[in-house]
Protein backbone atom coordinates (compact mmCIF):
# COMPACT_ATOMS: atom_id res chain seq x y z
CA UNK A 1 0.00 0.00 0.00
CA UNK A 2 1.67 3.19 -0.84
CA UNK A 3 0.66 6.36 1.15
CA UNK A 4 3.30 8.94 -0.90
CA UNK A 5 2.03 12.51 0.19
CA UNK A 6 0.33 11.24 2.77
CA UNK A 7 0.61 12.52 6.29
CA UNK A 8 2.09 10.14 9.11
CA UNK A 9 0.62 10.14 12.65
CA UNK A 10 2.85 11.21 15.16
CA UNK A 11 5.23 7.89 16.83
CA UNK A 12 8.59 7.15 18.39
CA UNK A 13 10.14 3.69 18.07
CA UNK A 14 13.33 1.79 18.75
CA UNK A 15 15.21 0.79 15.91
CA UNK A 16 18.68 -0.83 15.12
CA UNK A 17 20.87 -0.66 11.97
CA UNK A 18 24.54 -2.19 11.99
CA UNK A 19 26.11 1.24 11.48
CA UNK A 20 24.33 3.11 14.29
CA UNK A 21 23.39 0.05 17.02
CA UNK A 22 19.93 1.12 18.32
CA UNK A 23 18.52 4.58 18.08
CA UNK A 24 15.23 6.03 18.23
CA UNK A 25 13.33 6.90 15.21
CA UNK A 26 10.07 9.53 14.90
CA UNK A 27 7.84 11.33 12.35
CA UNK A 28 9.78 14.33 12.44
CA UNK A 29 13.15 12.00 11.29
CA UNK A 30 11.14 11.43 8.03
CA UNK A 31 9.96 13.92 7.25
CA UNK A 32 11.43 15.14 3.60
CA UNK A 33 12.60 12.30 2.92
CA UNK A 34 11.97 8.66 0.99
CA UNK A 35 10.85 5.89 3.57
CA UNK A 36 9.80 2.29 2.54
CA UNK A 37 8.20 0.21 5.57
CA UNK A 38 8.10 -3.30 5.04
CA UNK A 39 5.98 -5.01 7.67
CA UNK A 40 6.08 -8.52 8.23
CA UNK A 41 4.84 -10.74 10.76
CA UNK A 42 8.19 -11.85 12.86
CA UNK A 43 11.70 -13.12 12.27
CA UNK A 44 12.61 -16.69 11.19
CA UNK A 45 8.97 -17.61 9.62
CA UNK A 46 8.97 -19.32 6.69
CA UNK A 47 8.56 -16.79 3.75
CA UNK A 48 9.54 -13.45 5.65
CA UNK A 49 13.07 -14.38 5.30
CA UNK A 50 13.27 -15.23 1.90
CA UNK A 51 11.62 -11.75 0.86
CA UNK A 52 14.04 -9.99 3.44
CA UNK A 53 17.14 -11.81 1.76
CA UNK A 54 15.42 -10.50 -1.47
CA UNK A 55 15.39 -7.47 -0.46
CA UNK A 56 18.48 -6.99 1.09
CA UNK A 57 19.92 -7.83 -1.83
CA UNK A 58 18.89 -4.51 -3.37
CA UNK A 59 19.27 -2.46 -0.53
CA UNK A 60 22.35 -0.32 -2.13
CA UNK A 61 19.94 0.53 -4.93
CA UNK A 62 17.10 2.06 -2.26
CA UNK A 63 20.00 3.83 -0.31
CA UNK A 64 21.37 5.23 -3.67
CA UNK A 65 17.76 6.70 -4.64
CA UNK A 66 17.95 8.18 -1.08
CA UNK A 67 15.37 5.91 0.75
CA UNK A 68 14.94 4.56 3.73
CA UNK A 69 13.94 1.47 4.61
CA UNK A 70 12.72 0.08 7.95
CA UNK A 71 11.49 -3.32 8.18
CA UNK A 72 8.79 -3.57 10.90
CA UNK A 73 7.47 -7.26 12.88
CA UNK A 74 5.96 -8.07 16.38
CA UNK A 75 9.43 -8.51 17.46
CA UNK A 76 11.50 -6.35 19.69
CA UNK A 77 13.95 -4.13 18.20
CA UNK A 78 17.03 -6.46 19.51
CA UNK A 79 16.06 -9.30 17.13
CA UNK A 80 17.30 -6.79 14.00
CA UNK A 81 20.20 -6.79 12.34
CA UNK A 82 19.32 -4.21 9.90
CA UNK A 83 16.86 -2.42 7.86
CA UNK A 84 15.47 -3.45 4.27
CA UNK A 85 12.73 -3.21 2.37
CA UNK A 86 10.40 -4.41 -0.05
CA UNK A 87 11.12 -4.09 -3.97
CA UNK A 88 7.96 -3.00 -5.31
CA UNK A 89 8.48 -4.58 -8.69
CA UNK A 90 7.43 -8.15 -7.61
CA UNK A 91 3.60 -6.88 -6.82
CA UNK A 92 2.41 -9.12 -10.00
CA UNK A 93 4.84 -12.32 -8.93
CA UNK A 94 3.01 -12.00 -5.07
CA UNK A 95 -0.27 -11.99 -6.55
CA UNK A 96 0.48 -15.10 -8.51
CA UNK A 97 1.73 -16.49 -5.56
CA UNK A 98 -1.15 -15.36 -3.31
CA UNK A 99 -3.59 -17.14 -6.04
CA UNK A 100 -1.07 -20.44 -5.90
CA UNK A 101 -1.53 -20.55 -2.14
CA UNK A 102 -4.92 -20.35 -2.04
CA UNK A 103 -5.60 -22.55 -4.69
CA UNK A 104 -3.14 -24.87 -2.98
CA UNK A 105 -3.52 -25.00 0.66
CA UNK A 106 -0.69 -26.08 3.36
CA UNK A 107 1.62 -25.21 0.41
CA UNK A 108 3.86 -21.10 0.64
CA UNK A 109 5.85 -19.66 -2.55
CA UNK A 110 9.70 -18.48 -1.34
CA UNK A 111 10.75 -14.94 -2.91
CA UNK A 112 11.55 -14.77 -6.35
CA UNK A 113 8.87 -18.04 -6.55
CA UNK A 114 7.35 -18.31 -10.55
CA UNK A 115 4.33 -20.23 -11.63
CA UNK A 116 5.92 -24.01 -12.52
CA UNK A 117 8.70 -23.21 -9.31
CA UNK A 118 8.85 -25.88 -6.31
CA UNK A 119 6.58 -24.00 -3.34
CA UNK A 120 7.56 -24.86 0.38
CA UNK A 121 5.17 -26.80 3.19
CA UNK A 122 6.05 -25.43 6.42
CA UNK A 123 6.85 -28.26 8.81
CA UNK A 124 9.92 -28.11 11.64
CA UNK A 125 12.10 -29.74 8.99
CA UNK A 126 12.53 -26.23 7.30
CA UNK A 127 13.97 -24.23 10.41
CA UNK A 128 17.50 -23.29 10.11
CA UNK A 129 17.48 -24.51 6.04
CA UNK A 130 16.15 -21.45 4.75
Amino acid sequence: MSIINSELPEFKVNAYRKDKGFFEVTQEDLKGKWSIFFFYPGDFTFVCPTELADLADHYEEFQKLGVDIYSISTDSHFVHDNGIGRDATELLRKVKAAKFVYEHPGQVCPAKWQEGDATLQPSIDLVGKI
